[in-house]
């Protein structure tokens, strides 16, 4: 898997020092605590599919609502290459893109994919959307550069300390760093791609203080740091590193961060073994220990902010049976525990899902948008949503 090529990890990195109360729950379901949702549950209303063509590859989504209303969904698109490669699936590919499509109708329609340019030679990978208090849309990218594979053993030398190199199609691929596009006329016009780090690859969504520093969270063979921008994601710097081990996990990778509106930052961590966090109280500065909660691994995860107050949390299970799950937390991500998952649907195939992002819909519904595939579509990924709604109990 790619991230593996790319973050392999021998003492795991991760963003976590000592801070305030994690506000979690025990791995194992017992004694949850109570917590205040408002009497508020979820109620699904239907799957659908949004975005399914042909010959494509179509996979890691994002989603966002811009500040016109309007709602941005970008994706990675690449070629379908089972029938040229004898059934090869790859996240890796020299002609993969990031496609945004816009939609001005509460996403019950959408316009043709808009394709962002790309660094000479790269592919584009794990496009995250994030619409900051200005209404600039902030999309973030990182991206494979790729060279022939006779190549492989100088460019082990050269990338030494930037992570692996991957194999794919006669090619050979290192993690070229993480870059930002930014669209100040609600995904109109876009400008990039400006780098991040060339250290680092991202997929995550990123988060801003009260003071306007956005933070973006990386990760890479040096483990997970945070950047910020004081520009609204056109230049970055370093802001916060911390190392120490997670458990039985070797890996940690795809940080995605989420402040409460009491100003509390979460940071949910992929690992191979299942999901950890960890919370600040001091905008990102230093972290509590990392918190293993007992959901699956393997997956990165994406928090939203509801009109109630509540969060809503999702994620995809890559174990049968495969599918989409999500939790309904608290207003400060109380509640996080298997026990109280919220099964989204189940009747996935296989492993290659998920990628959740999700928005709120202009009658306050919810659209969670994931990469699937079904026996319907020939097994051909596709962009594919669950719609849901917050109810009363």
């Amino acid at each position: 898997m790619k991230r593996l090529l790319c973050v392999v990890l021998a003492s795991v990195a991760l963003l976590c020092l000592a801070s305030c109360g994690q506000g979690g729950s025990p791995a194992d379901g017992t004694d949850l605590p109570e917590i205040d949702t408002g009497g508020m549950t979820l109620e699904k209303i239907n799957d659908l599919v949004i975005y399914d063509r042909e010959g494509d590859f179509n996979a890691f989504p994002s989603i966002a609502r811009a500040a016109d209303g309007s709602y941005l969904l970008a994706f990675r698109h690449a070629p379908d290459r089972r029938a040229e490669y004898d059934g090869l699936i790859t996240h890796n590919d020299p002609d993969s893109m990031t496609c945004v499509m816009k939609s001005t109708d509460g996403c019950q329609t959408w316009g043709e994919p808009r394709t962002l340019p790309r660094l000479p030679g790269c592919g584009a990978q794990d496009p995250v959307l994030n619409v900051l208090d200005d209404g600039t849309v902030l999309l973030t990218v990182f991206f494979w550069r790729y060279f022939d594979v006779s190549q492989k053993a100088m460019l082990e030398r050269v990338i030494r300390g930037r992570g692996g190199l991957n194999d794919v199609m006669g090619l050979t691929a290192y993690c070229a760093g993480a870059y930002t596009y930014l669209s100040r006329d609600n995904g109109g016009t876009w400008d990039g791609p400006h780098l991040i780090s060339e250290d680092y690859v991202i997929r995550g969504r990123c988060a801003q203080l009260s003071d306007g520093l956005v933070l973006a969270p990386l990760y890479g063979e040096a483990g997970i740091a945070l950047f910020a921008s004081h520009d609204q994601g056109l230049t970055w710097e370093p802001y916060a590193y911390v190392t120490g081990p997670l458990g039985k996990s070797q890996t940690a990778h795809e940080p995605a961060l989420f402040r409460t509106r009491s100003g509390r930052l979460f940071c949910f961590i992929r690992t191979d073994d299942g999901m950890y966090y960890c919370v600040s109280g001091d905008d990102g500065r230093t972290f509590g220990e990392p918190i293993e909660t007992g959901l699956p691994g393997s997956v990165p995860y994406d928090a939203l902010q509801l009109p109630s107050g509540n969060v809503y949390l999702t994620y995809g299970h890559r174990k049968e049976p495969f599918g989409i799950r999500a939790l309904l937390l608290d207003g400060e991500c109380n509640g996080i525990s298997a026990e109280r998952e919220i099964v989204l649907r189940d009747d996935g195939l296989g492993t290659d899902i998920s990628y959740t992002s999700s928005a709120v819909l202009p009658d306050g519904g919810l659209l969670t948008v994931y990469y699937y595939y079904t026996d319907e579509n020939d097994q051909r990924r596709c962009i594919a949503g669950t719609v849901l709604r917050e109810t009363a109990q």
